[in-house]
């Protein structure tokens, strides 16, 4: 496709393919994440750490703070 038609798609199909880029990429994010935290406090962002995928992880409540916008962002 050409950039024109890759923009130009419903938003929604937009929406749910970047969603399910990020469900893909997480565990990969996941196992560095992991790594990283074995030596220290980890801080970090990004649209692929879902909460949705973060919860699943059993990470501890007072260990993991999500800030998302709300949906009319």
């Amino acid at each position: 496709m050409s950039p024109e038609e890759i923009w130009m798609r419903d938003p929604a199909v937009q929406c749910e393919e970047e969603l399910q880029i990020y469900r893909e990429i997480f565990p990969y994010v996941m196992a560095e994440l992991k790594e990283a935290a074995a030596k220290g406090n980890v801080i970090t962002e990004g649209a692929a750490l879902l909460p949705e995928l973060v919860k699943q992880m059993n990470i501890p409540r007072h260990q993991y703070l999500a800030i998302t916008p709300v949906k009319a962002f």
